[in-house]
Protein backbone atom coordinates (compact mmCIF):
# COMPACT_ATOMS: atom_id res chain seq x y z
CA UNK A 1 0.00 0.00 0.00
CA UNK A 2 1.60 3.05 -1.03
CA UNK A 3 1.98 6.13 1.46
CA UNK A 4 -0.29 9.38 1.95
CA UNK A 5 1.23 12.16 0.35
CA UNK A 6 1.48 15.12 2.80
CA UNK A 7 2.58 18.67 2.76
CA UNK A 8 3.27 21.47 5.23
CA UNK A 9 1.81 24.88 4.46
CA UNK A 10 2.79 26.91 7.14
CA UNK A 11 4.59 29.42 5.07
CA UNK A 12 4.47 31.55 1.90
CA UNK A 13 7.12 29.60 0.43
CA UNK A 14 5.44 26.32 1.14
CA UNK A 15 2.59 27.09 -1.85
CA UNK A 16 5.17 26.31 -4.58
CA UNK A 17 5.56 22.84 -3.18
CA UNK A 18 2.27 22.55 -2.93
CA UNK A 19 1.18 23.54 -6.62
CA UNK A 20 4.61 21.32 -7.70
CA UNK A 21 2.79 18.10 -5.89
CA UNK A 22 -0.42 19.49 -7.68
CA UNK A 23 1.09 19.38 -10.93
CA UNK A 24 2.93 15.91 -10.44
CA UNK A 25 -0.66 14.65 -9.79
CA UNK A 26 -2.06 16.63 -13.24
CA UNK A 27 0.67 14.97 -15.16
CA UNK A 28 -0.22 11.34 -14.28
CA UNK A 29 -3.79 12.04 -15.40
CA UNK A 30 -5.90 13.03 -12.82
CA UNK A 31 -9.47 12.61 -13.21
CA UNK A 32 -11.63 16.05 -14.33
CA UNK A 33 -14.53 17.28 -13.18
CA UNK A 34 -17.65 16.20 -14.77
CA UNK A 35 -20.76 18.34 -16.12
CA UNK A 36 -22.93 20.42 -13.92
CA UNK A 37 -25.69 19.03 -12.12
CA UNK A 38 -26.56 17.49 -8.76
CA UNK A 39 -24.56 14.30 -7.13
CA UNK A 40 -27.34 12.08 -4.95
CA UNK A 41 -25.88 10.83 -1.80
CA UNK A 42 -27.75 7.69 -1.70
CA UNK A 43 -30.92 5.65 -3.32
CA UNK A 44 -33.81 7.14 -2.24
CA UNK A 45 -32.43 9.07 0.54
CA UNK A 46 -34.47 11.60 2.22
CA UNK A 47 -31.54 13.99 2.70
CA UNK A 48 -31.69 13.93 -1.20
CA UNK A 49 -35.29 14.79 -1.02
CA UNK A 50 -34.49 17.41 0.84
CA UNK A 51 -31.66 19.12 -0.49
CA UNK A 52 -33.61 19.20 -4.06
CA UNK A 53 -31.86 15.84 -5.35
CA UNK A 54 -28.63 15.75 -3.70
CA UNK A 55 -25.73 18.17 -3.44
CA UNK A 56 -24.38 20.64 -6.13
CA UNK A 57 -21.52 18.49 -8.25
CA UNK A 58 -19.63 21.54 -8.35
CA UNK A 59 -20.05 24.43 -5.25
CA UNK A 60 -18.97 24.67 -1.98
CA UNK A 61 -20.90 22.98 1.47
CA UNK A 62 -20.33 23.95 4.84
CA UNK A 63 -20.27 21.71 7.55
CA UNK A 64 -21.06 22.38 11.03
CA UNK A 65 -21.07 20.05 14.02
CA UNK A 66 -24.00 20.07 16.28
CA UNK A 67 -21.83 20.34 19.53
CA UNK A 68 -18.25 20.49 20.58
CA UNK A 69 -18.26 16.90 20.76
CA UNK A 70 -18.92 16.30 17.00
CA UNK A 71 -16.25 17.65 15.85
CA UNK A 72 -14.75 13.97 14.69
CA UNK A 73 -18.44 13.34 13.31
CA UNK A 74 -18.32 16.41 11.38
CA UNK A 75 -14.77 15.50 9.72
CA UNK A 76 -16.04 12.11 8.97
CA UNK A 77 -18.97 12.87 7.43
CA UNK A 78 -16.78 15.71 5.33
CA UNK A 79 -14.83 12.77 4.12
CA UNK A 80 -18.39 11.01 3.20
CA UNK A 81 -19.37 13.56 0.74
CA UNK A 82 -16.18 14.82 -0.57
CA UNK A 83 -15.96 10.35 -1.72
CA UNK A 84 -19.51 10.91 -3.09
CA UNK A 85 -18.98 14.30 -5.13
CA UNK A 86 -15.80 12.98 -6.38
CA UNK A 87 -15.46 11.47 -9.96
CA UNK A 88 -13.63 7.85 -10.41
CA UNK A 89 -10.14 8.36 -9.99
CA UNK A 90 -10.04 11.62 -8.60
CA UNK A 91 -7.05 12.57 -6.03
CA UNK A 92 -8.66 14.13 -2.88
CA UNK A 93 -6.93 17.28 -1.11
CA UNK A 94 -7.61 16.91 3.00
CA UNK A 95 -6.30 20.54 4.13
CA UNK A 96 -6.67 20.52 7.62
CA UNK A 97 -5.48 23.63 10.08
CA UNK A 98 -3.29 22.00 13.18
CA UNK A 99 -5.80 22.34 15.89
CA UNK A 100 -8.67 21.05 13.92
CA UNK A 101 -6.93 18.13 13.15
CA UNK A 102 -5.94 17.82 16.69
CA UNK A 103 -9.62 17.59 17.82
CA UNK A 104 -11.03 15.07 15.57
CA UNK A 105 -7.86 12.73 14.24
CA UNK A 106 -5.81 12.54 11.37
CA UNK A 107 -7.43 9.78 8.83
CA UNK A 108 -6.66 5.88 9.62
CA UNK A 109 -5.48 3.99 6.40
CA UNK A 110 -7.31 0.67 6.92
CA UNK A 111 -10.72 2.92 7.67
CA UNK A 112 -9.86 4.70 4.44
CA UNK A 113 -9.51 1.62 2.46
CA UNK A 114 -12.68 0.51 4.32
CA UNK A 115 -14.72 3.50 2.97
CA UNK A 116 -13.22 2.70 -0.45
CA UNK A 117 -10.35 5.37 -0.70
CA UNK A 118 -7.32 4.26 -1.58
CA UNK A 119 -4.20 6.18 0.74
CA UNK A 120 -2.25 6.57 -2.48
CA UNK A 121 -5.20 8.86 -3.81
CA UNK A 122 -5.48 10.84 -0.64
CA UNK A 123 -3.11 14.39 -0.05
CA UNK A 124 -2.52 15.97 3.31
CA UNK A 125 -2.01 19.67 3.61
CA UNK A 126 -1.88 21.28 6.81
CA UNK A 127 -1.68 24.28 7.99
CA UNK A 128 -0.37 26.08 11.48
CA UNK A 129 -3.44 28.55 11.34
CA UNK A 130 -7.15 28.96 9.62
CA UNK A 131 -5.86 31.13 7.09
CA UNK A 132 -2.98 29.73 6.03
CA UNK A 133 -5.59 26.83 5.36
CA UNK A 134 -8.21 28.88 3.12
CA UNK A 135 -5.17 29.98 1.15
CA UNK A 136 -4.12 26.38 0.65
CA UNK A 137 -7.68 25.07 0.33
CA UNK A 138 -8.33 27.96 -2.14
CA UNK A 139 -5.03 26.76 -4.29
CA UNK A 140 -6.43 23.63 -4.51
CA UNK A 141 -9.40 24.41 -5.86
CA UNK A 142 -8.37 26.42 -8.59
CA UNK A 143 -5.89 23.99 -9.50
CA UNK A 144 -8.81 21.72 -10.68
CA UNK A 145 -6.75 19.18 -9.35
CA UNK A 146 -9.31 17.08 -7.88
CA UNK A 147 -12.14 17.33 -4.88
CA UNK A 148 -11.01 19.75 -1.71
CA UNK A 149 -11.89 18.80 1.53
CA UNK A 150 -11.12 21.55 4.22
CA UNK A 151 -11.17 21.28 7.99
CA UNK A 152 -10.74 24.62 9.80
CA UNK A 153 -11.31 25.08 13.78
CA UNK A 154 -10.96 28.96 13.75
CA UNK A 155 -13.37 31.38 11.73
CA UNK A 156 -11.05 33.85 11.69
CA UNK A 157 -10.39 34.83 8.11
CA UNK A 158 -13.68 33.08 6.78
CA UNK A 159 -16.30 35.37 5.89
CA UNK A 160 -18.66 36.20 2.74
CA UNK A 161 -15.49 37.14 0.78
CA UNK A 162 -13.52 34.20 1.22
CA UNK A 163 -16.33 31.93 1.05
CA UNK A 164 -17.33 33.34 -2.39
CA UNK A 165 -13.87 32.60 -4.00
CA UNK A 166 -13.94 29.66 -2.81
CA UNK A 167 -17.49 28.56 -4.22
CA UNK A 168 -16.43 30.83 -7.74
CA UNK A 169 -13.35 28.38 -8.02
CA UNK A 170 -15.19 25.53 -7.19
CA UNK A 171 -17.80 26.08 -10.06
CA UNK A 172 -14.70 27.22 -12.60
CA UNK A 173 -12.57 24.09 -11.75
CA UNK A 174 -15.61 21.71 -11.74
CA UNK A 175 -15.00 19.99 -8.70
CA UNK A 176 -16.64 20.37 -5.25
CA UNK A 177 -15.25 21.78 -2.23
CA UNK A 178 -16.60 20.29 1.17
CA UNK A 179 -15.54 22.78 4.24
CA UNK A 180 -15.72 21.58 7.95
CA UNK A 181 -16.14 24.80 10.48
CA UNK A 182 -15.25 22.57 13.55
CA UNK A 183 -15.79 25.72 15.44
CA UNK A 184 -19.15 26.57 13.83
CA UNK A 185 -21.35 24.48 16.02
CA UNK A 186 -23.66 25.81 18.77
CA UNK A 187 -25.29 29.50 18.48
CA UNK A 188 -23.01 30.14 15.14
CA UNK A 189 -24.61 29.04 12.99
CA UNK A 190 -26.51 31.47 11.61
CA UNK A 191 -23.54 33.11 9.69
CA UNK A 192 -23.20 34.83 5.83
CA UNK A 193 -21.58 32.76 3.17
CA UNK A 194 -22.16 32.22 -0.30
CA UNK A 195 -22.40 27.99 0.29
CA UNK A 196 -25.40 26.54 -1.42
CA UNK A 197 -25.71 24.29 0.86
CA UNK A 198 -24.80 24.02 5.04
CA UNK A 199 -25.14 21.05 7.31
CA UNK A 200 -25.13 20.36 10.74
CA UNK A 201 -23.94 17.07 11.65
CA UNK A 202 -24.01 15.16 15.08
CA UNK A 203 -22.99 11.31 15.87
CA UNK A 204 -25.37 8.90 15.99
CA UNK A 205 -25.72 5.68 17.82
CA UNK A 206 -24.81 2.77 15.24
CA UNK A 207 -26.52 -0.21 14.76
CA UNK A 208 -24.56 -3.32 16.48
CA UNK A 209 -22.89 -5.94 14.56
CA UNK A 210 -23.69 -9.37 15.42
CA UNK A 211 -21.86 -11.01 17.70
CA UNK A 212 -19.01 -13.56 17.18
CA UNK A 213 -17.92 -16.81 19.06
CA UNK A 214 -20.21 -15.30 22.10
CA UNK A 215 -18.48 -12.30 22.04
CA UNK A 216 -19.51 -8.95 22.89
CA UNK A 217 -21.46 -7.01 19.70
CA UNK A 218 -19.36 -4.46 17.77
CA UNK A 219 -20.68 -1.19 15.99
CA UNK A 220 -21.54 -1.21 12.85
CA UNK A 221 -21.41 0.88 9.84
CA UNK A 222 -21.17 4.60 11.18
CA UNK A 223 -24.46 6.80 12.28
CA UNK A 224 -24.99 10.52 11.57
CA UNK A 225 -27.76 12.86 12.16
CA UNK A 226 -27.96 15.48 9.54
CA UNK A 227 -29.48 18.50 9.72
CA UNK A 228 -30.05 20.87 6.67
CA UNK A 229 -29.51 24.83 7.81
CA UNK A 230 -29.07 25.88 4.31
CA UNK A 231 -30.04 24.57 0.98
CA UNK A 232 -30.41 26.69 -2.40
CA UNK A 233 -31.40 25.08 -5.39
CA UNK A 234 -34.70 24.48 -7.11
CA UNK A 235 -36.55 21.48 -5.77
CA UNK A 236 -34.59 21.98 -2.34
CA UNK A 237 -37.27 21.71 0.74
CA UNK A 238 -35.51 21.34 3.98
CA UNK A 239 -37.54 21.99 7.38
CA UNK A 240 -34.68 22.77 9.69
CA UNK A 241 -36.32 20.50 12.72
CA UNK A 242 -36.00 17.45 10.81
CA UNK A 243 -32.93 15.50 11.78
CA UNK A 244 -32.35 12.90 8.88
CA UNK A 245 -30.10 9.75 10.40
CA UNK A 246 -28.40 7.88 8.24
CA UNK A 247 -24.96 5.64 7.34
CA UNK A 248 -21.98 5.09 5.32
CA UNK A 249 -22.70 1.55 3.54
CA UNK A 250 -19.50 0.60 2.21
CA UNK A 251 -20.95 -1.89 0.41
CA UNK A 252 -23.11 -0.16 -1.76
CA UNK A 253 -20.77 2.80 -1.76
CA UNK A 254 -22.94 5.50 -0.13
CA UNK A 255 -25.43 6.84 2.33
CA UNK A 256 -28.66 5.13 3.67
CA UNK A 257 -31.71 5.93 5.54
CA UNK A 258 -31.45 4.36 8.98
CA UNK A 259 -34.53 6.92 10.34
CA UNK A 260 -35.78 10.21 9.87
CA UNK A 261 -37.18 12.45 12.69
CA UNK A 262 -38.08 15.08 14.00
CA UNK A 263 -37.11 16.32 18.05
CA UNK A 264 -40.38 15.60 20.13
CA UNK A 265 -42.94 18.26 20.94
CA UNK A 266 -43.17 20.37 24.39
CA UNK A 267 -46.30 18.53 26.19
CA UNK A 268 -48.07 21.84 25.82
CA UNK A 269 -47.75 21.47 21.93
CA UNK A 270 -48.93 18.32 21.20
CA UNK A 271 -52.15 16.83 19.56
CA UNK A 272 -54.85 16.99 22.15
CA UNK A 273 -55.28 13.12 21.78
CA UNK A 274 -51.72 12.82 22.56
CA UNK A 275 -52.24 14.64 25.89
CA UNK A 276 -55.49 13.35 26.81
CA UNK A 277 -53.60 9.45 26.55
CA UNK A 278 -52.11 9.84 30.23
CA UNK A 279 -55.11 10.63 31.79
CA UNK A 280 -56.84 7.86 30.14
CA UNK A 281 -54.63 5.10 31.05
CA UNK A 282 -54.15 6.95 34.81
CA UNK A 283 -58.36 6.07 34.88
CA UNK A 284 -58.08 2.83 33.18
CA UNK A 285 -55.13 1.71 35.99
Amino acid sequence: MKNIMMIIADKPEHIPLLRAAIARIEAAGAARGSDMGRVALGRDLALDRALGGGLPRHGLCEIVPAGLGDNAAASAFGLVLALLLGVPGAVLFWVYEDFAASEAGLPYGPGLWQMGLDPARLVLVAAPRALAALNALEEVVRARAGVALGEIFQKRGYDLAASRRLKLAAETGRHACVLVLAAAGGTEQDFASAAATRLEVASATSAPLEPVHGRLAIPGPARFSVRVLKARGEGARAPPEVRHIVAFDPSLGCLVDAFSVAPPAHSQDRPRGAADAGGRYAQSA
